[in-house]
């Protein structure tokens, strides 16, 4: 049997699905918020909770952090240990 169509055909509409992709989550700096939007957790920090994605959003140390849940999704995270840093990185293959 001739495999090479279909899996060629298979392999363009993987191709194509990848790249259509988009991020869904959208962080703004807090400074682009209206103030009276921010709100303020129990350690005292502001953020601003997007309805539409469910997450909190906050600005720590100039860099916005996006808080969905128990994850927390960094640009450029900074670990304790291997193992954090080894947990990460596999949250991010699984997800």
């Amino acid at each position: 049997m001739n495999f090479k169509k279909p899996l060629f055909v298979v392999a363009v509409f993987a191709c194509l699905w990848a790249a259509a992709q988009q991020d869904s989550v959208i962080a703004r700096p807090i400074s682009q918020y209206p103030p009276e939007l921010l709100k303020t957790d129990e350690m005292g920090n502001k953020y601003y909770y997007d309805q539409a994605q469910k997450a909190r959003i906050y600005e720590i140390d100039g860099e916005n952090v996006v808080v969905m849940d128990e994850l927390i999704l960094r640009s450029k995270p900074r670990f304790n240990n291997q193992l954090d840093q080894n947990y990460y990185f596999f949250l991010n293959k699984k997800l």
